[in-house]
């Protein structure tokens, strides 16, 4: 069990997901960066959402504003492979652009 977020890991954890299938996945990142996508801070927490991803009809970031414009170590994908990112503050109008161009809904809540 990894000690910060107190969940679980590797290959038994992808093996786990194998054979689910949900409707949404809501998932929080490192980073979301315009040429980089978005990321996490190591590569087996990206594999591992990369199948969540997989197992669900809709993906949902939830990332506040420091995450915009930053990028961890692994990477989940690309923006294109997002459709809803739930966020506190407005993005960048450079940031929005990107968002819209990859078919992501941008959700500010105050």
């Amino acid at each position: 069990v990894h000690r910060k977020s107190l969940s679980v890991w590797g290959e038994e954890a992808i093996r786990a997901l194998d054979d689910c299938i949900c409707s949404k996945v809501f998932f929080g990142v490192d980073g979301i960066d315009l040429e980089h996508g978005i990321t996490t801070s190591t590569i087996e927490e990206a594999r591992l959402t990369r199948r969540m991803m997989a197992a669900a009809s809709q993906t949902i970031v939830l990332a506040d504003s420091s995450k915009f414009g930053q990028r961890g170590f692994g990477r989940i994908g690309s923006l294109e492979d997002i459709d809803v990112i739930v966020t506190e503050a407005e993005v960048s109008d450079q940031m929005a652009s990107a968002l819209e161009e990859a078919g992501v809904d941008v959700i500010v809540v105050k």
